[in-house]
Parts: C-alpha cells; structure tokens; sequence
C-alpha cells in the first residue's frame, strides 16, 4: 500500500481519538445499511498514522470518511479528505475498497443518523465538497481546505447531526 504523508494536529490531553470516534459510531452496525450511510474508519499504515498513535497507543481509526451505499445493495464509496501523496490531497471519493487498500484494516460503523432524508443530506452535503483542497496545516479555523475530522465536524453541523463539541 502506499504511504500517506502529512501530520494530524495534537489533541486535547483530556480527550482520545478513540473517544471522538465513539462519540460519533455510537451504536449497532445494521442501521447504516437501512439508509445508506455510515462512518468509514480506516487503521492507517502511513506516518500520520504513527504519529497519532504516538499520541494515543490506544489509538486503532486514524482516517475517517462519510461512507455511502450508491443503490440499495450497492457499491459502498467514502467521501474523505485524503492528503494523497503530500502534492494533492483535497476531498474525494473513492469506493470503500479504495478507502480501505491504503490501511491495516478498515470498517464502516453506524451513524447517528435518524432518517432517510438526513441521511440523504448527509450524503449531499459530503459530495459538494469533493474536489476541496486537503489542509496540510491541520488548521481548523480554515474555511478553504480541510482534513478528515475538521470535513466531518462541518458537514455534521451542516446537516444537523450530534457532533463532539470541540475539533478532533
């Protein structure tokens, strides 16, 4: 697989990633396949991978997507924002085997979506910003580009869906 490069920001020291990641999967798997949508988790191999598990040992998800199922049994794809090789990352879509080819490991976890119709938005709203640039400073007050969390934590308050109350 290839590597990605780039580095996450530090966390809060109060607060794991493992955490963040539980406050937003929260709950049983088959709901996700019922409307579509669901949160795409991936163990990563790259360096950014090995420095938030640095941070946090206990630390498995290091790169999260809105993941979306194209027809009812379809193909599963992730909208994420991907710092591909250093050069050009932005958000993007890729089918959920290509989300997963550049991990150790890969899932998709439920949302806290309650319906169809959100879970429609929510599928919108991450496919409007395909093509937006990959924040390589990890600045979460950009409005210009963005990184997979700072991309979750916008479109989720877009749509109206609980979210952690500060960045992850």
């Amino acid at each position: 697989p290839r590597l990605a490069e780039g580095f996450y920001p530090a966390m809060p020291a109060d607060t794991t990633l493992r955490e963040r990641i539980d406050q937003l999967a929260s709950g049983q798997a088959p709901r996700h396949r019922q409307l579509g949508v669901a949160l795409a988790a991936r163990e990563g191999l790259g360096l950014e991978a090995r420095v938030l598990r640095g941070r946090d040992p206990a630390c498995r998800w290091t790169h999260l997507g809105v993941a979306y199922q194209a027809a009812a049994r379809g193909t599963w794809h992730v909208v994420h924002a991907d710092p591909g090789d250093g050069r050009d990352g932005r958000v993007r879509q890729d089918s959920f085997v290509e989300f997963a080819e550049r991990a150790a490991s890969a899932r998709l976890m439920r949302l806290p979506v309650p319906n169809r119709e959100t879970a429609t938005r929510l599928r919108t709203e991450a496919l409007r910003h395909v093509g937006m640039p990959f924040d390589g400073s990890y600045d979460w007050t950009r409005r210009d580009a963005m990184y997979c969390t700072s991309f979750l934590w916008r479109i989720f308050q877009v749509v109206g869906l609980p979210a952690p109350q500060t960045p992850f």
